[in-house]
């Protein structure tokens, strides 16, 4: 049996939180905060694992590979932008956590198995890519028909459960086919 997981899932950092556009400051947070929270795991005392160790059943053990009975906590982040290098990375290297950032843009797919830089089945990797899209434009179709904006908004689920299935579906690629 896996152990239950705890997600928070972060998208920018910027010490300037109040210079972002309307539409993306529910998704900046502060270097600080994003320290505090680092601060606050840590007190918690959650093992902290990255999606591939709990995927495959390590996430929630100890160091020395003894089973804990806390939850595994995952950090993650999306759309690769930079500020999770520049911000991100030298917390999570000075608290001595581990993340995933997920930094493919699932739109470069096609393009990217196209030009050869990805070596799959080409066919399943462009279906996954226009799923996903037509999943995203019908929810975000069924939120505008509502007025019903999508910050913070319990529509969000459905779009991190399409990225996590697109994720497991673009590394099944690379282990089933």
């Amino acid at each position: 049996m896996r152990a239950e997981a705890i997600i928070l899932m972060y998208h920018d950092l910027s010490p300037r939180r109040g210079d972002a556009s309307v539409e993306d400051i529910p998704y900046v947070l502060e270097p600080e905060a994003f320290r505090r929270n680092l601060q606050a795991v840590r007190s918690a005392g959650l093992p902290v694992a990255n999606v591939g160790a709990w995927v495959s059943g390590r996430g929630g053990s100890d160091a020395s590979g003894k089973r804990r009975d806390r939850p595994a906590l995952l950090l993650t982040f999306d759309d690769g932008d930079a500020s999770n290098h520049e911000h991100a990375l030298p917390l999570l290297l000075e608290s001595q956590f581990t993340a995933t950032f997920f930094v493919i843009p699932l739109a470069f797919i096609p393009v990217m198995v196209y030009f050869g830089l990805l070596y799959t089945n080409a066919w399943y990797l462009i279906f996954l890519g226009i799923w996903g899209a037509i999943v995203f434009k019908n929810t975000k179709e069924w939120a505008e028909a509502r007025d019903v904006t999508m910050e913070n908004n319990p529509l969000w689920v459905h779009m991190y459960l399409l990225l996590m299935t697109l994720g497991i579906g673009f590394a099944a690629t690379y282990v089933l086919l």
